[in-house]
């Protein structure tokens, strides 16, 4: 007998010629006598006996048993639908062990589906001791070591629309690119939030985030923010990434000290300012905007990156304290003599390309090693444009220009 089908079983039982008892014990015993059982077998038994709704106790014990030490992930979370559907009563405390050994995204996920549905409040409330978000009928859990979520792309319109993103107070990275965001909030109990990704957007104002205290990282990139705000009380960041955007001044940085990482290339500023505090930075990019003097950088004396190219920038000046300085990029701007370079020791990367320097007005400065010919630590030669080697070559082939 052991050897009918499963649905052989289930169409005697819808047919009247076994009861619901007899037609769930030989469910079981179909997957208790074979000596090899696939997990889709057990899946099939495991349904069938969900939909015959059986409540003798053996049905619980046998289901129990596949929740608590089946291999197969759909197994266990197919067993755990079927206790809560089909024994509410005694569905807790295997279903609150589950939640807290379950290690399967898989089961995971089937038990709240099952626990969203249950009438059972006692039941439901294991809801709201496990953290995850909805959105349109989709549930995420926050995964890896660094407990993190990721929404990016999905159309989103509004975070509200995200059920139970407020939640999430031990989540550390949040991933919301490229959908179509145009407000910042319902992030305020995320207080472990370390990463949060907004880039690609239509955020145009920025607020909702003075409650992220630990946030390390803020991509807010390709968005259309028309000014710099709602950050001052990010004290912890280190990486700010707002370019591409529509910014008209650089403000609000003031206390930001911490700060080694900003990226403000492609806005709409004409001046540097308001970056005296940030003695940390490390990587400063103000490159393609409408700057027209170097200036107000004399804090940044940990600075070793710094792209101010694609602007107007007449004269290179500004830099005496950069002691640190490994890469400078001065393309695209508008500067005719070279100067004040020979005093950045540290130099590695040099780019001058398309300004309107005259080989014959730098001879002096073009022949200094320590500018383009230095010898970095690894006994390489330093990088210099196509535009330098332009010239260079230009030089050689036509010494009296």
């Amino acid at each position: 007998m052991s050897r009918v089908s499963p649905n052989k079983i289930f169409d005697d039982f819808r047919q009247g010629k076994l009861s619901k008892n007899q037609a769930s014990d030989l469910l079981m015993s179909f997957v208790e006598n074979l000596i090899e059982l696939d997990a889709e077998s057990k899946n099939v038994v495991i349904k069938l006996l969900a939909l015959i709704c059986s409540n003798d106790k053996k049905v619980f014990k046998f289901l129990e048993l596949l929740l608590i030490s089946d291999l197969d992930d759909l197994v266990r979370g197919n067993a755990a639908n079927a206790i809560i559907s089909n024994f509410s009563d005694l569905a807790f405390e295997p279903i609150e062990w589950a939640l807290l050994h379950e290690e399967s995204e898989t089961s995971i996920i089937q038990i709240i589906k099952a626990l969203k549905k249950t009438n059972n409040l006692k039941l439901k409330s294991l809801l709201n001791t496990f953290e995850y978000v909805e959105y349109e009928g989709k549930i995420l859990l926050p995964f890896g070591s660094e407990q993190i979520i990721n929404l990016s792309g999905q159309n989103i319109v509004n975070l509200s629309q995200v059920k139970g993103l407020g939640n999430l107070i031990n989540l550390n990275k949040l991933y919301l690119n490229f959908n179509k965001i145009t407000e910042i909030e319902g992030l305020d109990n995320l207080i472990n939030l370390k990463t949060l990704h907004l880039q690609g957007n239509k955020i145009r104002t920025i607020k909702g985030l003075d409650q992220l205290k630990n946030l390390k990282s803020l991509y807010l990139n390709n968005n259309e923010i028309i000014k710099i705000q709602g950050i001052a009380n990010l004290s912890s960041l280190k990486s700010l990434m707002i370019y591409d955007n529509k910014i008209a001044e650089i403000q609000k940085l003031e206390h930001l000290s911490n700060l080694e990482i900003l990226n403000l290339r492609n806005n709409r500023f004409s001046e540097i300012k308001g970056l005296k505090s940030l003695g940390n930075l490390k990587r400063l990019d103000l490159s393609n905007n409408r700057i027209t003097e170097i200036k107000d950088l004399d804090n940044l004396v940990n600075l070793e990156f710094l792209d101010l190219s694609y602007n107007q920038i007449s004269e290179i000046k500004g830099l005496d304290n950069l002691k640190n300085l490994k890469f400078l990029d001065l393309r695209n701007n508008k500067i005719t003599t070279i100067k004040q370079l020979n005093i950045l020791k540290q130099l590695q990367h040099l780019y001058l390309g398309f300004n309107r320097i005259s080989i014959a007005d730098n001879k002096e400065e073009l022949s200094q090693k320590n500018l383009l010919d230095t010898l970095n630590i690894d006994g390489k030669n330093l990088s210099i444009s196509l535009f330098d080697f332009f010239y260079k070559y230009k030089l050689r082939k036509n010494p009296t220009n």
